[in-house]
Formats: structure tokens, sequence, C-alpha cells
């Protein structure tokens, strides 16, 4: 039986997005921290199964942070929802390439 060992990462306020963003089958630990202001961005904080870790600038202050693998590459993408515009903001992991999708009303979904 494997032993329980507890791993901090994040803080109080952070949203979990735990997946694989290395394309390497298991879930990173990952969270979304929000910008306390309208004049910073919001942060992907990403630590691997390597204990290396990443920290990302992506989202704005009043987006909903949302992963999935976008582009089929085995790899989870940054998504981010911004409900105040429709609009989807991708980031793709393998390239850091993005792009943005409207799909949505405005203030339908935060």
């Amino acid at each position: 039986m494997k032993a329980f060992r507890p791993i901090a990462w994040g803080q109080k306020g952070d949203i979990p997005v735990p997946l694989d963003y290395n394309g390497d089958g298991k879930a990173e630990l990952a969270v979304y921290r929000r910008r306390a202001d309208a004049q910073s961005f919001s942060h992907w904080y990403i630590r691997y199964s390597s204990k290396s870790s990443e920290d990302i600038t992506w989202g704005e202050v009043s987006d909903t942070p949302i992963s999935r693998d976008m582009d089929g590459d085995g790899r989870d993408d940054l998504i981010t929802f911004r409900g105040t515009t429709g609009e989807w903001w991708i980031r793709y992991s393998s390239t850091g390439a993005f792009q943005t999708i409207t799909w949505g009303q405005w203030g339908i979904y935060r």
C-alpha cells in the first residue's frame, strides 16, 4: 500500500485545475490564481511530476479557468472563458500559440 503524503501547492483563493499539461499521462498539480486588481493578469501555477514548476501568465481577473486538450496532442491546454465578452481564450501547451473564439453570451457564465 502506498503511503499518503500531502503536497502543499497553491494558496487560499486559488482555483484547482489539475490535468495533464505535459502529455505524460499523469495529472499535474495546477492552480489558477486571479489577480486582485484589473491592472494585472492572472497566473497558472503548474507543478510537474519531475518536481519542476512553471508560472504562466494567462487570463484576466474576471475569467473562468478551464482546461482540456483542444488540439488532440495529448496535452491539456490553458483555457479561460471571459464572461464579460463571451470569448474563449485558448493557449496551446505544446506551442504557446493562442486563439480566441467568441461563443456564448455576455454575462451568462462566471
